[in-house]
């Protein structure tokens, strides 16, 4: 079978532990979870057994508490090939704010739905042929007062949108 391996290390080279890997299957014009590993105290993190030749997304979220930037890679798989993908996590940016009405008051969705925040890369451009495959930058979900904090933004500037509803987790 076909397999990604590899380890994640932050900028100084230390091992990261507890990031988290997401491994998406890209069929027809989208991509599918397929599943997600946790790096070990090495920072090494194995999933063997995918189908190939495919091609996949591999996502290195950071662990929970730490401003590190979240990557994404894609590639093709070739059948029989375990695929090396190593990561260096690099230092975030963290964008905290509140989201008030006109009177300075916290604003509450209708309903028990809740606002989240998501946030683009600036450069992102949208229009009907990339709106639906574009990738967000970060999520924040608005508390009952207001506040909502992003964290593991690349070091660019953020467009930032308020929207109704609350992000699965």
């Amino acid at each position: 079978g076909s397999g990604i391996v590899g380890t994640i290390n932050n900028y100084i080279g230390l091992p990261v532990v507890s990031a988290k890997i997401n491994i998406e299957q890209k069929l027809i014009d989208k991509y599918n979870y397929i599943t997600s590993v946790y790096s070990i105290s090495a920072g090494s993190y194995s999933i063997i057994g995918l189908p190939a030749p495919a091609r996949y997304r591999v996502t290195c979220e950071p662990p929970a508490g730490m401003d590190y930037v979240i990557q994404s890679v894609e590639f093709d798989l070739p059948a029989g090939i375990t695929q090396v993908q190593n990561f260096t996590m690099n230092l975030s940016g963290t964008i905290r704010g509140k989201v008030t009405n006109f009177a300075q008051l916290p604003v509450m969705a209708p309903g028990n739905m809740g606002y989240s925040i998501v946030t683009f890369s600036a450069t992102r451009v949208f229009n009907l042929d990339t709106l639906a495959t574009a990738q967000p930058s970060g999520f924040g979900v608005v508390d009952s007062s207001g506040n909502y904090v992003v964290r593991g933004l690349p070091p660019e500037a953020q467009d930032i949108y308020v929207i109704v509803g609350m992000k699965d987790e």
